[in-house]
């Protein structure tokens, strides 16, 4: 009958239709099956190809987070800070830059606060203006102060990070390597207030935090490089701080050295997604430490940090009004020194 049907031209759809229906397309779909088995472990490799590709990368570029030089390539650079400026603008940020007088004593110790919950203008933003390889993001009256900025060395942990981190010209934030930066000739910018004003930013009160012993005071002093003190207005707003479990929180800071905030971003979540606003970068005026010492008396230090201080103070009062919420701006500027 099999023979038959098949001879029977008026009868080849229901032959097909048999067949279909036979044990030997069970057969087919078992062997689908094993081909999709074949895809998942040829996935899998792939996977683990590229996870070990990535190990020995990172591995030979362990200590990047130290070298004085730009890191990567060129067009890596460019296309980096592209899509930070993209992703900004997708979330509705507006980063712009003051300039009060354009800097041209450096290589200068330049202060930047406040850190806010993460510092998302320094690093997503304001590091760019300062890299040559930048292209359209460089601002070109900075780039001949070859800036790097100090960051916390955990970052340079985390994959992917660490990369954007090394092309925006971030650098591992330890003393030793801060002075390596300085000495050779480049403008380092850190927070004075680190991990401490991290915990305690709030959205509603414009804070900065130092050193009980002024250890950035002492930092420039040594080397001889003028302080440039920077502000960046806007920076608490990008999320909604909480003091929730603050003094538990400023406990870890204590004790285990790493930031811990606690916030909400857009649309009331507590992940790293920014609320808009618009972030203004102002870089104010030098501050003098005069010539290399490595043993300022202490009454030296804090005639040094008072100036600081007068200038941040002066940053805040000229700019205030115009960059930040007219509540914030208001409240003024508070200046805490941590332990006092």
């Amino acid at each position: 009958e099999v023979e038959l049907r098949m001879a029977n031209p008026t009868s080849s759809l229901e032959t097909s239709s048999v067949d279909a229906a036979a044990p030997i397309s069970r057969a087919g779909i078992y062997a689908m099956g094993s081909d999709d088995g074949g895809m998942a472990k040829r996935s899998k490799m792939l996977v683990l190809s590229l996870a070990l590709a990535y190990a020995a990368f990172f591995a030979l570029n362990s200590r990047a987070h130290r070298q004085l030089t730009p890191w990567g390539y060129s067009w890596a650079t460019r296309f980096a800070a592209a899509v930070c400026h993209a992703t900004g603008w997708l979330f509705g940020l507006r980063f712009n830059m003051k300039l009060d007088k354009v800097p041209t004593n450096g290589p200068y110790l330049a202060c930047v606060s406040p850190h806010g919950v993460l510092p998302l203008s320094l690093i997503g933003f304001g590091m760019w203006k300062f890299c040559v390889r930048a292209g359209p993001y460089t601002e070109q009256s900075l780039v001949g102060l070859d800036a790097r900025a100090a960051g916390a060395s955990i970052l340079f942990r985390v994959p992917l990070l660490r990369e954007l981190l090394l092309l925006a010209n971030v650098r591992d934030a330890s003393y030793d390597n801060i002075i390596g930066l300085l000495t050779s000739g480049r403008t380092v910018a850190v927070n004075p207030g680190g991990n401490w004003e991290m915990t305690n930013t709030s959205h509603e009160q414009e804070r900065i935090y130092v050193q009980q012993r002024l250890g950035f005071i002492r930092l420039a002093m040594r080397t001889g490089r003028p302080l440039l003190p920077a502000y960046a207005f806007g920076e608490s707003q990008l999320f909604h701080a909480s003091t929730r479990w603050l003094d538990q929180r400023l406990w870890m800071v204590r004790r285990l050295r790493i930031g811990a905030p606690l916030f909400t971003g857009r649309w009331g979540l507590p992940l790293p997604i920014p609320i808009p606003t618009d972030v203004t970068f102002v870089v104010g005026r030098e501050v003098p430490v005069g010539p290399p010492t490595t043993t300022p008396t202490d009454a030296q230090v804090e005639e040094v940090f008072e100036r600081y201080v007068d200038e941040m103070c002066r940053l805040f009062r000229e700019h205030a009004a115009a960059c930040l919420p007219a509540s914030v701006a208001a409240r003024g500027l508070e200046v805490h020194r941590i332990g006092h």
